[in-house]
C-alpha cells in the first residue's frame, strides 16, 4: 500500500561504507567522502547525459563529448572537450586542454598546453604556456603566451606577447601592439601597432608595420612597407649597373659616359663611393674688322 508521505531522515545516512554520506549537522552529502565540503561532493567520476551548473563548476579533472556552456569553469587536472566550449564568463584550466573550439567572453587561463582543432575566439584577455590552433584565432584583448604558439590559420588581435617560438601558417592582423622573444614564422604580418621580435622574423608575404618594427633578423620575400625603421637596414650599391653590395633597396650610381662612378665593396659596413672629375670646354672667338 502507498504512503502519502515525505521520506525524511533527522540525523543522517551512511550507506555501504560511506559510499553515500549523509548529515544534518553539515547539511552536505558525500559520495565516497564523509567530509563533504560541498552541498554534493563526489570523490570519483561522474558520468551524466546532460549536466546543467548555474555558478562556478571546478573538477580535477573533465571530459566532455559534446557542447559546453558554462559561466564559469575551473579545471585542475586534465580537460578533454570533443566538441565546442562556450564561457561566458572566465575560463581557468590547471591541466593540459584538447578541445575543438573555444570561446571565451572573459579572461581564460591556462597553465598547460592547449590544442585546439578548430576555432578559437577570447573577447578577453587570454594567459597560456602553450597553444596549437589548427583554425582561425581571433582575440579582441591581449594573449600573453609563456611558451609556444602555433596557428595554423589566421590570427586576429590587439596585443601578442610569446615567450617562446611562434608560429603561423597563416596571416596575422595586429591592431595593437606584437612582442614576440622566439623566433617567428608566418605568411603575411600586418600591425597597426608597434612590433618588437628579440629574435629571427621570416615573413613568406608581403609585411605592412604602421608603427616602429624591431628586429634581430628580418627576411621579407614580399614587399616589406613601414612608416619607422630603425636598426641596421641593408642598403645594396650598384656602380655603373655593376653590382657592389645587395639589400632590400638598391641604390645605382650612374654617369653620363659610363665610368665616373666607382664603388668600393663594403668593409666594415661603410661603401665608399668616388667620383672621377672630368671637364671639357668649348672656346669659339670670331673677329671681324
Amino acid at each position: 500500500m502507498a504512503v502519502n508521505k515525505n521520506f525524511v531522515i533527522k540525523n543522517g545516512i551512511e550507506v555501504a561504507e560511506n559510499l553515500v554520506f549523509a548529515t544534518s549537522d553539515l547539511e552536505k552529502v558525500g559520495i565516497g567522502s564523509t567530509v563533504p565540503r560541498m552541498t554534493l561532493d563526489v570523490r570519483g567520476g561522474i558520468a551524466a547525459t546532460n549536466f546543467y551548473s548555474v555558478g562556478v563548476g571546478t573538477f580535477a579533472t573533465l571530459h566532455v563529448l559534446g557542447i559546453t556552456t558554462t559561466q564559469g569553469l575551473g579545471v585542475n587536472g586534465v580537460s578533454t572537450f570533443t566538441g565546442a566550449i562556450d564561457a561566458n564568463s572566465t575560463l581557468d584550466v590547471d591541466g593540459d586542454t584538447q578541445l575543438d573550439d573555444l570561446n571565451v567572453a572573459g579572461v581564460s587561463t591556462f597553465s598547460a598546453h592547449v590544442d585546439i582543432d578548430a576555432t578559437v575566439d577570447v573577447d578577453g584577455q587570454l594567459n597560456v604556456d602553450e597553444m596549437v590552433v589548427a583554425g582561425v584565432s581571433t582575440f579582441s584583448a591581449a594573449v600573453d603566451v609563456n611558451s609556444t604558439l602555433d596557428v595554423d590559420g589566421d590570427t586576429q588581435l590587439d596585443d601578442l606577447n610569446v615567450a617562446g617560438v611562434a608560429t603561423f601558417t597563416s596571416s596575422i592582423d595586429a591592431n595593437a601592439g606584437l612582442d614576440v622573444d622566439g623566433q617567428t614564422d608566418l605568411d603575411e604580418l600586418v600591425v597597426a601597432g608597434v612590433s618588437t621580435y628579440s629574435a629571427s622574423v621570416d615573413i613568406n608575404a608581403g609585411a605592412d608595420v604602421v608603427g616602429g618594427l624591431t628586429a634581430d633578423n628580418v627576411n621579407v620575400t614580399g614587399v616589406l612597407t613601414a612608416t619607422t625603421l630603425y636598426g641596421d637596414v641593408r642598403l645594396g650599391v650598384s656602380s655603373e649597373g655593376t653590382y657592389i653590395g645587395t639589400g632590400a633597396s638598391l641604390i645605382n650610381f650612374v654617369s653620363t659616359n659610363g665610368s665616373a662612378w666607382t664603388v668600393t665593396e663594403p668593409s666594415a659596413g661603410v661603401t665608399t663611393v668616388t667620383v672621377t672629375p672630368g671637364a671639357s670646354i668649348g672656346l669659339a672667338i670670331a673677329l671681324g674688322g
